[in-house]
Parts: C-alpha cells; sequence; structure tokens
C-alpha cells in the first residue's frame, strides 16, 4: 500500500510515497491539520471539514481523496525542505536495537536516506502541484 498523489495542475504529473514514507513526512507537518500521528495517530474530527465529525479514521492518512489546497502544499513543501536539511546535516548514528526506549535513542534520529531523497522530491512537486489529492 501506497500513496498516490494527484495535483490539481496536471502538467505536474503524480507524486508516489510508501506506506512508510509518507507517515514520516506527516509527522513533520505537526497541527497544520487536528491530526498528529507518531506510531499511533490522534486526531480531532470535525473542526477541518475534509475530516468530519462523523468520521473515524483520519482520511489524510486513508488514502480515499484528501484534498489538500494549494497553500497548505506550500507550507508542505518547505516543511519537507526543512526536514530534508536537518536529516542531511546528522552524523551517521549506530544502528539502535528495536526494542530500544525512545529516551535512550539518539535525537534527532537520522532516517533513511531514501526517504530524504523522496522527500526533497515530493518538495519541488508540492510547491508546482497547484494542491493535491491523497489516493
Amino acid at each position: 500500500m501506497g500513496y498516490d498523489f494527484r495535483p490539481k495542475k496536471k502538467d505536474a504529473g503524480d507524486f508516489y510515497l510508501g506506506a512508510f514514507s509518507w507517515p514520516v513526512l506527516v509527522e513533520q507537518f505537526g497541527c497544520m491539520f487536528p491530526f498528529m500521528q507518531k506510531i499511533k495517530w490522534y486526531c480531532v474530527f470535525g473542526i477541518d471539514e475534509r475530516m468530519p465529525a462523523t468520521d473515524t479514521y483520519p482520511r489524510i492518512i486513508s488514502n480515499d481523496g484528501f484534498k489538500v489546497r494549494n497553500d497548505e502544499a506550500k507550507m508542505m513543501a518547505q516543511m519537507a525542505r526543512n526536514y530534508v536539511a536537518i536529516q542531511r546535516s546528522l552524523p551517521e548514528q549506530p544502528e539502535i536495537p528495536f526494542n530500544t526506549p525512545d529516551e535512550l535513542k539518539p535525537w534527532p534520529r537520522k532516517i533513511r536516506t531514501d526517504f530524504v531523497d523522496q522527500f526533497e522530491k515530493f518538495a519541488d512537486w508540492a510547491e508546482k502541484s497547484g494542491g493535491f489529492s491523497i489516493h
């Protein structure tokens, strides 16, 4: 399962992020939407019309056509670029056992280089997308 992004400006072409990379990037958007994610998600439904009070799962991660406005896409692009800059500035880190408590892990935590490269491409794409929908 992955995430296909369809731009409002068709000449931008579609963009794809995998099911494991999109949540990492969404987490960097902070409280841009009434939604947060870190292993588990939390959403305040009904504040944003795109996530109605009747929903039980955040549409921004449900692949059902959530619409990101142009201004939001540009903000996401800047946040993705900032995250890429931070990631590229981090030194190499040793492999940490999976069961290590978060408070004992290095912070900020360096992520996979292929994710960082994709996030940079996403930033370029999102900026020229005119807004997009998530499928």
